[in-house]
């Protein structure tokens, strides 16, 4: 059986996670149409795999950037991932 994955190291769009997401939905496609069974996505991809600042004020934006599992960004790859049928491995600052 033969399981093909693709790393997708693709530069994101900063902290604009609407960006992120776009372009993250536009690769998942393209790996699909090259025969990938599963996606695999670079570090806190939500937030274009920010650093955690050190000032007050960055900290603050950046952990305001925090998502839930049940959030509209991570909804939209698993419906794409069930469209396309195959796995997709998204990474997230997820928020607790």
């Amino acid at each position: 059986m033969r399981f093909t994955v693709a790393l997708l190291q693709i530069a994101p769009h900063g902290n604009d996670q609407s960006r992120n997401l776009e372009k993250g939905l536009n690769r998942c496609r393209e790996a699909k149409s090259m025969g990938a069974d599963l996606a695999v996505f670079p570090e806190l991809w939500n937030i274009g795999s920010a650093r955690y600042p050190l000032s007050a004020a960055g900290r603050e934006s950046w952990t305001a950037s925090a998502i839930v599992r049940r959030s509209d960004f991570i909804a939209s790859f698993a419906a794409l991932a069930r469209e396309l049928r195959m796995n997709i491995a998204v990474t997230y600052l997820e928020a607790h």
